[in-house]
Order: structure tokens, then sequence, then C-alpha cells
């Protein structure tokens, strides 16, 4: 991460728009070896940013705050995260939206619609924003996954795209 953008974040903790319990901090700013930004930088993702990534694992609803997925759950959104990265280029955009990533289990009960066992809650599944029309993003997932990018699910919503590693493929 940039010095500028690590800066950044310093101060949406410093302000109060993000607070880190410390095994977040350490797994965060890398005190130790548990470093879940040097994890995602090390995926190499050219249009999906880091801040964007970390954004969404500290979202607020009602009184319940997101989190950093634990560590034994990492390696699960990496294949997703790479489609969400290669599906960039064939859309003509530049940057990937993040809007749900890992959801921890109290963060997904307050999330309007979610399912008691959404695949977010194992770091599966990503509801991805482009700046393409939701049918696109749809052709686009489905021509990368019947090219063997991934096996899972890909479901379409009217301001979002989700996509899954469930291990087989799934339309909605």
């Amino acid at each position: 991460m940039s010095r500028r953008k690590h800066l950044g974040l310093l101060a949406k903790v410093a302000m109060g728009g993000m607070i880190l319990p410390a095994s977040e901090a350490s797994a965060f700013f890398g005190f130790g070896p548990d470093n879940y930004a040097d994890f995602i930088r090390e995926l190499d993702l050219k249009y999906i940013r880091l801040d964007d990534l970390l954004e969404s694992h500290y979202k607020v609803r009602g009184s319940v705050r997101n989190a950093i997925p634990p560590k034994s759950l990492w390696k699960n959104i990496r294949k997703a995260l790479k489609v969400a990265d290669m599906a960039a280029p064939h859309l003509g955009t530049k940057r990937v939206r993040i809007v749900s990533a890992y959801r921890s289990p109290s963060y997904n009960r307050q999330c309007p619609g979610a399912n008691r066992a959404s695949l977010h809650m194992r770091n599966l599944a990503l509801d991805l924003r482009y700046d393409a029309s939701p049918a696109k993003v749809v052709q686009v997932m489905k021509a990368l996954r019947s090219k063997g990018a991934f096996r899972g699910g890909i479901g379409s919503y009217n301001s979002f795209t989700h996509i899954d590693g469930r291990g087989k493929n799934a339309d909605w």
C-alpha cells in the first residue's frame, strides 16, 4: 500500500471512521505474521483497490460492525477476487467497486435479505459494482466461468452482481 493510502486509512481510524480491535489492527497494519493487507497485495490485483476491499470489511449496520475475515478464511476469497479483477478490462472499466465481501455472522444477520448460510460468511463471495450494465457484467462473468476461471455462482441484482466460489455453477 502506498504511504498516502496507509496514512489515509490511519486518519480514518484516528477520526473514528474505522475502529479496529487490537487483533484486527495487527492483521491489517502488519504487526506480526498475520498481515491481511500483504495477503491481498500478493494477489497482484490491477482493478481492485485494497482500501475498497477493506472498507467493505468495516461497514456498520445498526450497532454491528463487520470485520476482517479470520486468517483461516483468507485463502477462500482468492479466486473470486482474481475473477472480479479479470472481468474489469472486458467491461471497459478501470475500477471494481466491492459492495460486500466477507461478512461476520453477526453482521450478516443485520443485512436485509442475506441468507443465513451466506457464502460471504465463509469468505467465498463478493458483491460487485462495475461501470457497466448488470446484463453485461453477467455476460462477462459467465464467459469467464465457461473458460474455467472459476466454478461458482453468478447472481444479478439491480445495483450489483454477486459472484462466489461455491464449487458448482449456479445462476440467479
